[in-house]
């Protein structure tokens, strides 16, 4: 009896022991991570921030509402700086890239910051035992070979004819029913016979002087080197959206993130057409790679939000799902290339009902060098190789902390820009005679249109103190033979090209 007895207490001691570390084991599960990043987006055109009354984004609003929105997140005010810092953690004056038309080599002629050695996120997550995807727009000339091989699986846009997969060839290019279409050789997606696939051409002669394959309806996509059969009724979000569940529901398991650089709201490649917004599925017309607005496009946005949500919710990952979502830069009508405040601001909110504390919309100052940190400080992955400029505000996230930064940074061709919770210190830009900048006082708005332009000799310490921390950011190597010449070359360029002071 009394062996029985030291038998049975035996075990229910093991199983106490094994139900602590299954507990445990459960507690130190590792974050899911989602971060989608929509192109040319502003605040203004989200209801959250109550800057255009006709804009309904009721789940932005809800991201909002249930977890932390920022009314003063800073990227750059361009589409590749803004890549080239969340892919590196790094200032453009560290990669080279300041502007889509400035990228300043190092001594062996090289702009490619993947190729100058960066470690990008993915592969840091990968290396901390992430299941790691990819899917959207890659959007920046950096060595696509390069990081593939840290992310398991991609659903990626194929712009041209020389960006097709090894297998697939452009026969010819065809008009029908003042449509353009790409007639392409291979075997798709799910098929094992080759087939004459139909592409839509979005522009005949795109950014690069080539036809450019369409991003929105009838879309020209490769999923992990598949191209996928698309028709007129499919539209490029909707299959990166689905993309995104289904990798999230076959990686339950394991600890994933997931990679959305979204291509709403970009116009089209074709610079002499002034009508460049597709509509939208939610308006009931399909194949209409023109004729949309600002408010369809991030009205769709605000759909991809909501079904990436309800889709988490649905297969039970969101209470360990952190969901993040900005823009890449500001859009064309509200500064997007101007080194001012209203360029760098974007809107930017994260979700994740058991992980992120509920804040609602709030006045905290963060920049895009602080996501590169953060998300290797939620999945605890290690140090890349390169210097990080940002600062991680995972703790403040999860609630474990109230403060971010006191001082926020930008930075758009040879322009530099920084503010704190007052003032704005906008467009110091020695290169282009502007080396005192431009100072305005937020008087506590958050929306940089109320912000009021002030004398410097009237705040000199603000004015000051914020002028010194530009001038302790990193600096290009602008002596170098290589810089020269770039620098020349973009001072040389008409005005529309630069990045612009006012």
């Amino acid at each position: 009896m009394k062996n029985h007895m030291i038998k049975k207490q035996t075990l229910f001691f093991c199983l106490f022991i094994i139900s602590i570390f299954n507990a445990l084991g459960a507690e130190q599960k590792r974050p899911n991570i989602i971060f989608l990043m929509a192109d040319d987006l502003s605040p203004m055109w989200f209801s959250a921030y109550g800057e255009r009354s006709e804009v309904k984004t009721p789940n932005f609003d809800r991201m909002v509402d249930e977890g932390v929105g920022f009314s003063n997140a800073w990227c750059t005010p361009m589409c590749s700086p803004t890549r080239a810092l969340v892919l590196t953690g790094q200032y453009g004056m560290r990669t080279g890239w300041l502007h889509n038309a400035l990228k300043v080599s190092d001594n062996k002629k090289n702009t490619d910051f993947l190729a100058n050695g960066a470690d990008p996120f993915l592969r840091q997550m990968k290396k901390a035992g992430y299941k790691t995807a990819f899917c959207g727009r890659w959007g920046i000339p950096a060595n696509w070979n390069l990081i593939s091989p840290d992310i398991d699986e991609y659903c990626n846009h194929i712009s041209t004819a020389d960006q097709l997969p090894d297998g697939y060839e452009l026969q010819e290019i065809i008009e029908e029913n003042d449509r353009i279409f790409a007639l392409i050789n291979g075997i798709p997606e799910g098929s094992t016979e080759s087939k004459t696939l139909k592409i839509r051409i979005e522009s005949k002669e795109g950014y690069a002087k080539k036809p450019f394959f369409s991003r929105y309806w009838n879309p020209s996509i490769s999923h992990n080197g598949k191209l996928l059969d698309t028709d007129t009724n499919d539209f490029g979000a909707d299959i990166f959206t689905d993309f995104v569940l289904d990798f999230a529901n076959r990686n339950k398991e394991d600890p994933f993130i997931i990679y959305y650089p979204m291509f709403l709201t970009h116009g089209i490649a074709d610079k002499k057409s002034k009508d460049k917004l597709p509509k939208p599925p939610h308006l009931g017309q399909p194949s209409f790679i023109r004729g949309g607005t600002m408010k369809d496009c991030s009205e769709y946005v605000d759909v991809v939000l909501g079904k990436i949500m309800n889709g988490l919710i649905e297969s039970e990952l969101s209470e360990n799902t952190i969901f993040i979502f900005n823009s890449d830069n500001g859009d064309c009508v509200y500064g997007k290339s101007h080194a001012t405040a209203k360029g760098a601001r974007v809107p930017y909110a994260i979700w994740g009902p058991g992980l992120v504390k509920q804040r609602g919309m709030i006045n905290n100052l963060t920049e895009f060098s602080d996501l590169f940190t953060t998300i290797l400080d939620i999945g605890n992955a290690p140090a890349p190789s390169q210097i990080l400029d940002g600062t991680s505000i995972k703790d403040f996230i999860v609630g474990d902390s109230e403060k971010t930064r006191s001082t926020i940074f930008s930075y758009i061709g040879t322009a530099r820009m920084a503010r704190n919770k007052d003032f704005v210190l906008e467009a110091v830009d020695p290169i282009f005679n502007a080396p005192k900048g431009r100072l305005l006082k937020t008087n506590g708005e958050t929306d940089p249109a109320k912000f009021k332009k002030v004398k410097t000799e009237d705040y000199p310490e603000a004015y000051e103190s914020l002028l010194s921390q530009i001038n302790k950011l990193p600096q290009a190597d602008y002596g170098s033979a290589y810089a020269e010449k770039a620098f020349n070359k973009y001072k040389k360029l008409p005005a529309k090209f630069r990045h612009k002071l006012e």
